[in-house]
C-alpha cells in the first residue's frame, strides 16, 4: 500500500486486497473515496516531511508520523504571521486544528485555567520562526507576551531616536533609559527584554508548580 517514488511515500494500493483495505479505511472514516492521506518522505536528519497540496511541506518528528496520519489530511493555511499547517481532528463533528497545537496538546492541557488566573493566554512558539517546522524540538509552550517579546527581540530595533539625537528605549510600556549611541540602546533593549522573558517564564513555571504539573 505504500509506494515510494523520488523519495516520497504515497498511499497507493498495489493489488486488489490492498485496494479493498484502503477503501475500507476510508469508508470507516467517513471519507467515501476522498483522498485523506498525505504523501510523506523520510529525511536524512531523521525527521519526516508531510507533503501538502500546494507543493509546500511541513516537517514533523518521526515518532509523530503515526498519530498525524491517523487523524487526517494536513493542509497549509495562511495565518497572520506566515503559512501554517492545519490537521482535521475530532470524531463525528470534525474541526481543523493547527498542527503545532495538536502536537503540543498534552503540554497545552497542563495550562487549563492559566488564562483565567493570570490574564495571559498560552501559545505554541516556533523557535526558529519557520511555521511549517513542527518538529518537537522546534516547538515550545509560552505565554502570548513571551511569544511577542521573542519575535521583537529578533526583529525590532528596540529604540527610537529623540529630537536631541539620543536613543530612547522602552519595553512593555516601561521606560528603560536614554542612550548616546545606537549600540548602547540596542544592548540595553536586549538586556531588558531578556529580563522580562525570564520574569514571565518564572510566572508560568510557578503556576505549573502550584498545580502539580511539574
Amino acid at each position: 500500500m505504500f509506494v515510494e517514488a523520488y523519495g516520497a511515500i504515497r498511499f497507493e494500493p498495489k493489488n486488489e486486497n490492498e485496494d479493498k483495505l484502503l477503501k475500507y479505511i476510508k469508508r470507516k472514516n467517513g471519507l467515501h473515496g476522498c483522498r485523506r492521506f498525505n504523501d510523506f518522505k523520510f529525511k536524512n536528519d531523521g525527521t519526516v516531511a508531510i507533503l501538502l497540496k500546494d507543493g509546500r511541506e511541513t516537517i514533523i518528528s518521526k515518532h509523530r508520523l503515526s498519530e498525524v496520519l491517523q487523524k487526517g489530511k494536513v493542509a497549509a493555511f495562511f495565518g497572520n504571521n506566515g503559512v501554517y499547517a492545519n490537521i482535521t481532528v475530532g470524531n463525528g463533528t470534525q474541526r481543523k486544528e493547527q498542527l503545532h497545537r495538536f502536537i503540543m496538546r498534552e503540554e497545552l492541557a497542563n495550562y487549563n485555567g492559566f488564562f483565567e488566573e493570570t490574564g495571559m493566554s498560552i501559545q505554541v512558539n516556533h523557535k526558529n520562526e519557520q511555521t511549517l517546522d513542527n518538529r518537537d524540538e522546534n516547538l515550545e509552550v509560552v505565554t502570548d507576551r513571551e511569544n511577542c517579546l521573542k519575535y521583537k527581540l529578533n526583529h525590532a530595533k528596540g529604540f527610537t531616536k529623540t529630537s536631541s539625537g539620543k536613543y530612547q528605549v522602552g519595553v512593555c510600556g516601561k521606560h528603560i533609559g536614554t542612550f548616546e549611541t545606537e549600540p548602547e540602546a540596542r544592548a540595553a533593549y536586549v538586556k531588558a527584554v531578556k529580563a522580562e522573558l525570564k520574569r514571565l517564564q518564572q510566572i508560568r513555571m510557578s503556576w505549573l508548580m502550584s498545580k502539580g504539573q511539574v
